[in-house]
Parts: structure tokens; C-alpha cells; sequence
């Protein structure tokens, strides 16, 4: 056989040229975007929304040998899965929130002000939305992270962002 297991190498290079086998990195095959609004007077407005989707598709990666960087050679199939702090899993959850607007206008003759609200995580979600799937920072280092909700390409942990409020206004003249 070719790739890593005859050299002694983690992983096997023949697993990234699968055409047409697996889901690709970045796969979310449910998608479900609504929104709405409603002017409850001529001053008041407020809108909803709900965005889901489904998961990303989890594969154990390895340090490539020839040059060390962490996860460049996978150790199995497109979305085999990797063994997770919460379990063995084959895609991150899937992922909503629903997000809430309102907006007041006050009329001062012919200018306007409006008066902004947003509410993004309106339920304080707090899930995960990546795990660290790198099972070598560098070549024959083991990852101490792998499994975890964490990132090698975003800094810090990977959860949903926590309920953001903004709250703004508009002048018009």
C-alpha cells in the first residue's frame, strides 16, 4: 500500500483524493433560514429571525512528515468522525439561533429619529460548533486538545456566541 502506513507515517495522502466520497469540510446539507417583520403602528416596528443549520462533518487529520504542520493528512475518510469530549461524532451539532429586532421612530417634523434594538442568541445558546480534529500539533506530537471544542484555525474555544444586545439610533434629515 501506498501513503504514511509503510513509511511509518499517521494517515494515508490517498483519503484526500476520494472523489465523490465523503462530505467535504465545509458540508451543511440542512439549511433553514427565516425571517419576518411587522409594523405594529407607523412608529413601531419589530422582526424575527431563525437561522439553522446542520453540523460540520468531522475527519481525524495528521501532521504532514515532510514538513510538520498539523492537520494536512487525514486518518481516514471525508467525515469518518473523531472521538469528541462528548463522545465519538461524525459532525459538530446542529446549529440555530433566533434573533430579535425592534425599532422606534420619533418624528420631529420633517427629520426622524429612530430608536434601535437587536437581540442576537435571544435563548443564550450555548453549544458547540467545533471540535479540534488535529491529532498532531507537528509531526510525532501528539495534539493534547484533540477531541475538544476548540479550533486550530480560530483562536479560543469553539462554542455559539453567548446573547449579544445592541442597541443603537438613527438621525434622518
Amino acid at each position: 500500500s501506498i501513503g504514511g502506513a509503510q513509511f511509518g507515517f499517521p494517515g494515508d495522502i490517498r483519503f484526500l483524493g476520494e472523489l465523490g466520497q465523503g462530505p467535504l469540510p465545509l458540508d451543511r446539507p440542512h439549511q433553514l433560514k427565516l425571517y419576518g417583520n411587522y409594523a405594529v403602528t407607523d412608529n413601531l416596528g419589530i422582526g424575527v429571525a431563525f437561522n439553522g443549520s446542520s453540523g460540520k462533518p468531522l475527519t481525524p487529520m495528521a501532521a504532514n512528515p515532510n514538513y510538520g504542520n498539523g492537520g494536512e493528512i487525514p486518518l481516514g475518510p471525508r467525515g469518518s468522525g473523531i472521538e469528541t469530549i462528548d463522545g465519538f461524532k461524525t459532525r459538530t451539532p446542529f446549529e440555530y439561533q433566533v434573533d430579535l429586532q425592534g425599532s422606534y421612530n420619533i418624528r420631529f417634523g420633517d427629520r426622524r429619529v429612530t430608536l434601535l434594538a437587536d437581540a442576537f442568541n435571544l435563548l443564550n445558546l450555548r453549544r458547540t460548533v467545533d471540535y479540534n480534529a488535529w491529532s498532531d500539533l507537528v509531526f510525532e506530537t501528539p495534539n493534547p486538545d484533540f477531541g475538544t471544542p476548540t479550533s486550530q484555525l480560530v483562536a479560543g474555544p469553539a462554542f455559539q456566541a453567548p446573547f449579544a444586545l445592541r442597541v443603537g439610533a438613527r438621525f434622518e434629515w
